[in-house]
């Protein structure tokens, strides 16, 4: 019985450091320019305060490993829904510093803006929407999807 006390803690210690290895191995705490961007953040909130946009996005989680539709719906101050921007969207994970190349979301429908992305891996992810509208102002807005992993 003592030994099967002993080989339990000894099975618990190692997955215990097996686990801090890990996630040492796949985040180091460290955001590239994390002071820089955080600056720019409040300055962000400020003209998309400013200019009264709203966000709507009209999936919260998609299937890691598959192709999946993100759709984004862009309302102006006076409550229309944003028609004939250029938007693009840059995805991003903290987690393993993991980027995506950036994508055009095209216009399918009045205001609505959607965009193919394949997200390799599960968990949540950030996704940065950079709107143009006539030259007038570019919004960087960021909006988190979770990745389910696939079955």
């Amino acid at each position: 019985m003592k030994n099967i006390i002993i080989s339990v803690y000894v099975l618990f210690i190692m997955f215990i450091v097996g686990s801090a290895v890990y996630a040492a191995k796949t985040f180091d705490g460290d955001i590239d320019n994390a002071y820089a961007k955080g600056m720019k953040y409040q300055e962000e909130l400020i003209v998309i305060r400013q200019q009264g946009l709203k966000f709507s996005v009209g999936k919260e989680s998609i299937t890691a490993g598959k192709p999946s539709i993100i759709e984004l719906a862009i309302i102006d101050n006076s409550e229309k829904l944003l028609t004939g921007a250029t938007v693009y969207m840059e995805i991003s994970r903290h987690i393993g510093r993991l980027s995506l190349p950036t994508v055009r979301a095209f216009e399918l429908r009045e205001g609505h803006y959607q965009a193919e992305i394949t997200l390799p891996s599960y968990g949540l992810w950030q996704i940065n929407a950079r709107i143009q509208n006539n030259d007038l102002y570019e919004v960087n807005h960021g909006f988190r999807i979770y990745a389910q992993g696939s079955n």
